[in-house]
């Protein structure tokens, strides 16, 4: 058995069950979900999300982890709390590979870990295709909505219509980006200037663009980018989120912003001629993001 521990919004949590989905697979064991995260402090304005997918894994007991030797991590009292420290102490002193709480050592490609032990738990962010490109359509397969709304199912067939034109997702996160000032310092947002540029380039090679638009603030998209045209605001629809990425990997084209939800949508997308474009600034630290793009996505 492999655990991979969920924490963060949706994108995130995709990121790390295809990273555990992808190890599990290559070893023929089964994969569990740790989502004692959810509902505690830092996080508690995150919530797990990944139900609306028909994924294959299920959610990880207390029992399942004493099972493996491992301390569960839903006890929040003292006992509990020095448990898990003392443990941690003692993996921190073995080599990587025999440990059975794996910290991702860096933001980029780690080959190392996929060395580790069978029974262990991985918790980090593991954001590159690399970690399952080698299983790419078992991880489309996996991200597949369970059950379509009428409001998602609606979208879905317009834009596999193309009825307005070539169906291309635009993607605008603001929400805690703006909000939340130590979101907004490690990420902050693209300008509306990269959005303009983007549309432009995908218009200079995609004939009668149609740009479906998802986003967390509607009233800034109305505002800054009323100039493109046809256009269909698509989050004010009424379709859940998993429903959203995967509307957006049905459209043709790309243009994503330095948002794990809308890499998703272009890359659940398996089209070979397909263009994607992101923005050349994903973070505003100096964190190394050579890993976290597939080859041939185009960043201004």
């Amino acid at each position: 058995m492999i655990i991979v521990r969920l924490s963060g919004g949706l994108g995130n949590q995709m990121f790390q069950y295809a990273f555990g989905k992808a190890l599990a697979m290559r070893r023929g064991l089964d994969l569990k979900i740790d989502v004692s995260r959810y509902g505690t402090e830092p996080a508690e304005y995150r919530r797990y999300q990944l139900g609306g997918f028909d994924i294959s894994a299920d959610i990880v007991s207390p029992q399942d982890m004493r099972a493996m030797g491992l301390p569960p991590f839903d006890g929040s009292g003292v006992l509990s709390r020095l448990r898990r420290k003392l443990f941690r102490m003692r993996e921190s002193r073995l080599p990587l590979s025999q440990r059975r709480i794996v910290m991702e050592p860096r933001f980029t490609y780690c080959q190392e870990v996929l060395d580790v032990r069978d029974g262990a738990i991985f918790i980090g962010d593991w954001q590159s295709e690399k970690y399952f490109d080698d299983v790419a359509e078992d991880i489309r397969k996996e991200f597949s909505i369970r059950e379509w709304t009428k409001n998602g199912k609606s979208i879905r067939d317009e834009i596999m219509s193309a009825k307005r034109g070539t169906p291309v997702s635009l993607h605008v996160r603001r929400g805690d980006n703006v909000s939340r000032p130590q979101s907004a310092a490690k990420y902050g947002t693209p300008s509306t200037q990269y959005y303009l540029d983007a549309a432009a380039a995908i218009a200079k090679t995609v004939k009668d663009p149609a740009y479906y638009i998802f986003t967390d603030d509607v009233p800034w998209v109305e505002e800054n980018l009323a100039s493109l045209s046809p256009r269909v605001i698509v989050s004010d629809k009424g379709a859940t989120d998993a429903e959203e990425i995967v509307l957006m990997s049905l459209c043709k084209h790309h243009i994503i912003s330095n948002s794990t939800f809308s890499w998703w949508g272009a890359w659940l997308n398996p089209r070979d001629d397909k263009t994607v474009i992101a923005p050349k600034r994903w973070f505003r630290t100096t964190a190394d993001t050579s890993d976290l793009f597939p080859g041939g996505w185009i960043r201004m």
